[in-house]
């Protein structure tokens, strides 16, 4: 039996040479890019590859979520001494294995059983979504300020603050938010993407929401800055004084003082610079009562030049249960519209392609307004990682095959639908001389993707134009920070005049 198992590990040792070798030969690190996340997001938690805000949440997901597609570089090709390798190894690993089953035919042993566990089935995510979506409604009626986009962007704004300050001495700010901010001191994150923020459980009784979020970080040591890509899982566990109230909605993208509305710039004391109040629970915002990492795997972030492959196109769309049910609401809420696929025509196309247009120009600018501020700062983050390498990630020809629209909710202040794009492009990473250095420019890359919409309610909404601001109808050629028009002052990211893309999910990771 020992000499067995020394015979076991001696193949094992080969095959992750081997593995290892054709890995660096035929393989490279993924990283994410094209707007909502781009061609190599790996979905947190899930163990294999796929393709935002992230985000883009990419997903969105900053590299805030994406799509993906087969890993090839135009730019390389194998060599012929490649190759050679290439038979070498497979010739050894043959006479290997055939030593390590020969061994295990003599001295006995047994293979150990895998169990694989496959991923929540259409009928199942849609039973859970259900038992959801009955939950928001019963704290709705306790709390009718609540509403769960205005939540999911405090929860995501949050998470990405944390790791922004974590091994820093700015975490102690976020005081007000988290029972305990225990962190790595000898560690610094950055190029965080939620890939995919989802309720994994509502207790109304005693106002208590847990959230699944799926994400994508770089964590880099403070000693030997040696950095490692993270894909992690985790629970964050949100709580609240009980019987509180939410406050009225004041817009997207920013932590807010319960107290005063101003934003949570606060001091390590937990003291609010505009009010001057200092914040404890007891003020009845939602904080951080618990922390779970549920799963975490490590790549390396060697380049800018690489393309994961796609994964989820092929998965069955999830619709919601009653996305027929509430098409006479949409219509009601939605005069100008009337129909769901009046929507997918009028809003989601234009916004994809005018988006797409802007990020292969180099113009993200321009899209300020036809997205959320968090989703566009988590993607202009990509646009200037780009930049300091002097690449451009190019998204040529996209075209549309199909739109779904799966999901449509409403509340006392927001609406929000959320709609599957099954699309195509060409996507390539080019220099400033126009070599293209990863990608194809003339083989499209196809996807989809699930992106969420959100406007407020009872909003005179105009139709869709990239070129003017939709509160006063003025050129869109000054919108400053914060998605101000330089115009009429208006703040023209909260979807107060419009409707306004909120996240963007990849289809391997949307779960209704």
């Amino acid at each position: 039996m020992k000499r067995f198992k020394f015979i076991k590990s001696l193949f094992c040792i080969f095959a992750v040479v081997i593995v290892a070798f054709l890995g660096a030969i035929i393989t490279t690190e993924p990283v994410i890019a094209r707007p909502g996340g781009g061609h190599g997001y790996h979905g947190g938690g899930g163990g294999h590859s796929s393709g935002h805000s992230h985000s883009g949440s990419h997903s969105s997901s900053h590299h805030s979520y994406s799509g993906g597609g087969s890993s090839y570089s135009s730019s390389d090709n194998m060599s012929f001494e490649d190759l050679i390798c290439m038979f070498i190894l497979f010739v050894i690993g043959s006479i290997v294995y055939g030593i390590y089953s020969l061994g295990e035919r003599i001295f006995g042993g047994s293979r150990k059983k895998v169990n694989v566990i496959s991923n929540p089935s259409k009928k199942v995510l849609q039973s859970i979504q259900s038992k959801t979506d009955k939950a928001v409604k019963r704290l709705q009626q306790k709390d009718p300020n609540f509403s769960l986009p205005i939540f999911l962007d405090f929860a995501t704004v949050l998470y990405t603050k944390f790791y922004s300050y974590s091994g820093t001495k700015d975490i102690k700010t976020l005081s007000p938010f988290f029972t305990s901010l225990k962190t790595k001191q000898d560690r610094t994150y950055h190029e965080i993407v939620i890939g995919n923020l989802s309720v994994f459980n509502i207790n109304v009784e005693k106002e208590r929401i847990v959230l699944t979020i799926d994400s994508n970080l770089t964590s880099v040591n403070k000693n030997n800055k040696a950095s490692l890509r993270l894909e992690m899982q985790e629970r964050w566990d949100f709580t609240r004084k009980k019987g509180s109230l939410s406050p009225e909605p004041q817009g997207f993208g920013v932590l807010r003082c319960p107290n005063c509305g101003g934003s949570a710039d606060f001091t390590e004391a937990g003291v609010c610079p505009h009010c001057g109040s200092t914040i404890t629970f007891d003020f009845g915002q939602w904080y951080v009562a618990n922390r779970l990492v549920v799963h975490q795997e490590q790549t390396s972030t060697d380049d800018m030049l690489s393309y994961a492959e796609e994964y989820g196109t092929d998965l069955p769309t999830i619709f919601s249960s009653d996305l027929s049910l509430m098409s006479k609401e949409f219509a009601s809420n939605n005069p100008n519209l009337q129909s769901y696929s009046n929507f997918a025509e009028q809003i989601v196309k234009p916004c994809f392609l005018d988006i797409y247009k802007f990020w292969n120009d180099n113009e993200w600018d321009k899209a300020r307004f036809l997205v959320s501020e968090r989703q566009w700062q988590v993607m202009n983050f990509y646009i200037e990682d780009y930049k300091k390498l002097g690449y451009f990630n190019r998204v040529t020809s996209p075209k549309i095959s199909k739109m779904q629209v799966v999901k449509y909710t409403v509340d006392k202040n927001y609406e929000s639908i959320t709609v599957r794009i099954f699309a195509s492009c060409c996507d390539f990473v080019e220099d400033s001389h126009g070599k293209c250095l990863a990608g194809n420019k003339r083989v499209p890359r196809s996807f989809s993707e699930y992106w969420t919409f959100v406007s407020r309610k009872g909003v005179n909404r105009k139709k869709h134009d990239s070129h003017v601001c939709p509160s006063c109808g003025a050129p869109a050629d000054k919108i400053g920070q914060g998605g101000i028009c330089g115009y009429c002052g208006s703040k023209i990211t909260d979807g107060n005049f419009s409707w306004i893309l909120f996240n963007i999910t990849q289809d391997e990771e949307y779960k209704g």
